[in-house]
């Protein structure tokens, strides 16, 4: 007669390491997508990344769609940034000195200043983090025909007014390697060292 093979089924994760887990995984890149949104407000960004993560990892148990929870998430930090603009807002070579070690100068600065933080959002999570289109919507909390025109629309103006900012003779390339130039900054924004 055959013995029965044994196995020990592994314990189910305790909800507190689930909840600390889902913080250490959207921390950085959350906190890296407000400061830009904010453009370069500790206070707020600090503030919006722990509301969202703290109400994103109550709920961990209730995602129906966990691939969707970085968009989720984003789109939480934005409705936190868009209240508390009573507050006392940081001077401009404040927020420039908060986004210098993401590699954002004051050229970069300026275009992403002449946007809403909803638009800096779409920009952000469309060209900078690369979210597809449908997670876009998301952030943004509308549908996904209207945040793509939404989105195209920011992008537009981001582009202008980042080439109209740009040295002499730069406007005509000024999509192309300025596109690059976001990503990288990106790339240092959501990095673990930048969010601390």
């Amino acid at each position: 007669m055959r013995q029965p093979i044994l196995t020990s089924t592994p314990p189910a994760p305790q909800p507190e390491l689930l909840r600390a887990a889902f913080r250490d995984l959207h921390a950085a890149r959350l906190h890296g997508f407000a400061m830009l949104a904010s453009l370069g407000d500790r206070r707020r960004a600090a503030d919006a990344t722990r509301r969202a993560l703290a109400d994103g990892s109550s709920r961990i148990d209730q995602l129906r769609h966990p691939e969707r929870a970085a968009a989720w998430l984003r789109a939480q930090a934005l409705r936190s940034l868009r209240g508390g603009w009573w507050r006392r807002q940081p001077a401009r070579v404040e927020r420039l000195a908060a986004l210098a070690p993401m590699g954002v100068d004051a050229r970069l600065f300026e275009a992403l200043a002449t946007l809403s933080i909803a638009e800096r959002g779409a920009v952000v999570a469309s060209i900078v983090e690369l979210l597809n289109p449908d997670d876009v919507a998301i952030v943004l909390g509308r549908s996904p025909s209207r945040a793509r025109r939404d989105t195209a629309r920011a992008v537009a103006r981001y582009l202008g007014a980042a080439a109209t900012s740009a040295a002499p003779g730069a406007g005509a390339t000024a999509a192309g390697p300025l596109s690059q130039r976001v990503r990288a900054v990106a790339a240092r924004a959501f990095s673990p060292a930048a969010s601390r």
